[in-house]
């Protein structure tokens, strides 16, 4: 039998829109919020569950979203794309931290009034929803199942980062490398199949954990064994299966005779 959110979740997929149809708007049915039962939660006024407070936007590549140090004011729920959160160090130079997927969130800080602990920029063109905090958490406030919802974004968040955080002792560097070009081919490629290095190879480094040379050895390793093709900032991925083993930490099974060395 389905729960309150499932019921609720159902009530507004159902509803008419403007047009007189019953399904909601495609892009509303990947949304975060959407997914976990709160859309009908967020709505604007009863009755009117195609007004949200959820906002969507797109942004260019690397155009800055959030700024550490500033005030939290939006919430970022990602579309499609990829995007990049890094810190500036006293020297000016810029550290990425971590790669922002579809699914994810950036800036839940927002949520208790704090600032942006780091900086987000779009790594190619991203598409989101953004919401305001302070309605979020008045809505919240005033609805304990959707306080409970919100409290489950923030875990799951929490979750995922802890989970990279772990592949990066878990995964060798070619398997760190396999996992960010399968993340750069799903934000999207040309139509010839072609997909752009949304990273400079020292930015991939910061990320990966590794060295600029270390990096450019790997994928030279990629590119002998026919795993990709490159073309200056862009590769082609030929043997997608060897890419998706390596990044799940799946060791290589070396030929009769012949010994693999670790990345």
């Amino acid at each position: 039998m389905p729960g309150p959110n499932e019921r609720r979740a159902e009530a507004v997929r159902k509803a008419p829109g403007p047009d007189g149809g019953s399904d909601v708007p495609a892009r509303c049915e990947s949304c975060l919020f959407y997914r976990f039962g709160t859309l009908s939660g967020l709505r604007a006024a009863p009755g009117d569950p195609w007004r949200c407070d959820l906002v969507p936007g797109q942004a260019r590549g690397r155009t800055v979203l959030a700024s550490e140090s500033r005030p939290a004011r939006r919430i970022f729920a990602i579309r499609t794309g990829l995007g990049r959160v890094y810190r500036s160090m006293p020297s000016g130079r810029l550290v990425a931290l971590r790669l922002v997927r579809p699914g994810e969130l950036v800036g839940m800080e927002a949520l208790s009034g704090d600032d942006y602990a780091a900086s987000f920029e779009s790594l190619g063109d991203l598409q989101y929803c953004t919401g305001d905090p302070a309605r979020i958490a008045s809505r919240a406030a005033a609805d304990a199942e959707l306080g409970r919802e919100v409290l489950k974004l923030t875990a799951r968040e929490t979750e995922a980062y802890r989970r990279r955080v772990a592949s990066l002792a878990v995964l060798d560097r070619r398997g760190r490398m396999a996992e960010l070009l399968l993340d750069m081919e799903r934000a999207g490629g040309r139509t010839d199949g072609w997909c752009e290095m949304l990273l400079a190879q020292q930015e991939a480094a910061e990320l990966l954990g590794s060295t600029q040379e270390t990096m450019s050895r790997v994928l030279a390793e990629m590119v002998k064994r026919r795993w990709i093709e490159r073309r200056g900032r862009l590769f082609h991925v030929l043997d997608r299966v060897a890419l998706r083993a390596a990044a799940a930490g799946e060791m290589e099974r070396p030929a009769p005779g012949r010994h693999v060395a670790p990345a």
